[in-house]
């Protein structure tokens, strides 16, 4: 299927699929009139949804009488400060183009950035929210809600040491999690990238949907995904190494069933976590045997001794895939 995919959240929702594996969900393809989207729908007997969506046609519409000039700015096609026309009633109105996709974006009032009132689909950043809004194509796609069994997202609130603050983790775990308490999982640490935080993989990276599907079509193996909050009050690639290190593990491992050593933990992320999961993963590989980094800078100097000697790294852990692929980057 051919999507024209927009900046960050595309990148999350692609990069996921990378990472949970190499392969495309093709068999779940299906006509669009028999699928959902990427999001369970809001249903309310006397609302409608917002933005009107469907035919490769976006419409945004917002009442507001008293306003002299109304403007949508969204990262669509042509979609940088469109003007909306304002009928007789005080509905503003304005009708554009877009490929399937996901795309995101805001109303200007009268000069202001708004939200849409009429739209519940989020984007949440510390950075500054949006709304969203996705253009179905003709097939399905990985990340959509599919008919088949589906794992639990749950959220652990515990208070941070290392930061001072309370602290959120989101955590996926697959279907039927709970009902066999002999089963243990290896364990993904996911690390989101600036602007973001613990509900960027799930809420535009649609992690737990993907792996939904790829476990159904029997192209993932079952695994716990854990989804911190990167940014906090004591900012620093210290602090978030010692948080994940001295407080998160222990707290997935406290309260989950999770295989035990390196072999069993991954870490990968995106931008500002992809930089952080080579920071932490290639100095930590007592506790990680795989590291994966999606658009990250790389910080060599940060573990210039493992980039320097690969093969030091101790094979009995199992970091084959992490010395072959840090050759390739001291190549590159």
């Amino acid at each position: 299927m051919k999507t024209k995919e927009t900046p960050r959240k595309q990148t999350l929702t692609l990069l996921t699929a990378l990472l949970l594996t190499p392969l495309v969900v093709a068999a779940q393809e299906q006509p669009v009139a028999n699928r959902l989207s990427a999001w369970v729908p809001t249903t309310h007997p006397d609302w409608v949804p917002l933005p009107e969506v469907g035919g490769g046609k976006v419409t945004f519409r917002l009442k507001a009488p008293r306003a002299s000039d109304v403007r949508v700015s969204g990262d669509f096609p042509g979609g940088k400060s469109l003007p909306l026309i304002k009928d007789e009633k005080g509905v503003w109105t304005v009708t554009a183009s877009a490929e399937p996709g996901l795309y995101t974006y805001r109303l200007i009032l009268d000069g202001v950035p708004v939200l849409d009132p009429g739209n519940p689909r989020l984007q949440l950043s510390p950075t500054g929210h949006l709304n969203a809004f996705e253009m179905q194509g003709p097939q399905s796609t990985f990340f959509d809600v599919q008919k088949v069994p589906h794992g639990v997202l749950s959220t652990l609130t515990y208070e941070s040491k290392v930061t001072g603050d309370p602290r959120q983790v989101v955590v996926y775990t697959p279907p039927g999690c709970g009902t066999d308490a002999s089963v243990q999982f290896p364990v993904l640490y996911l690390l989101h990238g600036y602007g973001d935080d613990e509900g960027a993989w799930s809420q535009f990276g649609f992690a737990h949907r993907i792996a939904d599907n790829l476990l159904a079509n029997g192209k993932m193996k079952p695994m716990i995904i854990v989804m911190p909050n990167g940014h906090a009050t004591k900012r620093g690639d210290d602090a978030s190494k010692a948080e994940l290190l001295e407080e998160i593990i222990p707290l997935v491992e406290q309260n989950y069933r999770v295989k035990a050593g390196a072999k069993n933990r991954a870490i990968a992320g995106l931008s500002m976590g992809g930089a952080r999961s080579l920071m932490i993963g290639l100095n930590n590989l007592d506790k990680f045997s795989w590291v994966a980094v999606f658009s990250a800078s790389l910080p060599t100097n940060r573990f210039s001794a493992f980039m320097a000697d690969p093969k030091a790294a101790n094979p009995k852990n199992g970091n084959g895939g992490a010395i072959r692929d840090s050759r390739r980057a001291a190549g590159w």
